[in-house]
């Protein structure tokens, strides 16, 4: 059994469980097979867009059909213990909110859009691993990135 490094908030319907989202609208070999949250989690850069599949993920163009689109990849700044699954939950995701309205402040008015969250695991945590992840997840498939979708 493999176990997660990330600990998606709802494994984004994306079924990152966890929010999520992104690899390889740049890699045109991703594009062509499905990826683990881990390894997608691993190579994931802000602006990919992911289709949900079970529990893998899909990178794909963000001009084709998406559930879901990387925006932030932050760490939390702290070398602290683990602050617990609760803690790490509500500290990335009133992060992420405020990255996503401070890049696209039209988005916070959408009913169609939620936020996920990838969290790493205690485990990754206690391994140095404090990077979390911010993902647009939409209701309805979308076909155009969020830097489109929310013109500044």
């Amino acid at each position: 059994m493999t176990t997660s490094r990330f600990r998606p908030r709802r494994l984004l319907a994306l079924t990152m469980a966890a929010s999520i989202m992104l690899l390889g609208a740049c890699n045109s070999e991703a594009n062509d097979k499905n990826e683990s949250l881990d390894s997608v989690m691993d190579t994931a850069q802000v602006g990919d867009c992911f289709v949900s599949q079970g529990k893998e993920v899909k990178p794909v163009e963000c001009t084709q059909t998406h559930d879901s689109e990387l925006f932030a990849r932050e760490a939390h700044d702290t070398t602290d213990v683990y602050p617990g699954d609760v803690e790490l939950e509500t500290t990335s995701f009133a992060m992420c909110k405020k990255a996503l309205v401070a890049q696209y402040p039209d988005a916070a008015e959408n009913d169609g859009l939620t936020i996920q969250v990838a969290n790493p695991t205690k485990e990754a945590w206690n391994a140095g691993q404090h990077e979390y992840l911010c993902f647009a997840e939409w209701n309805n498939n979308q076909t155009q990135p969020l830097s489109e979708i929310f013109t500044q």
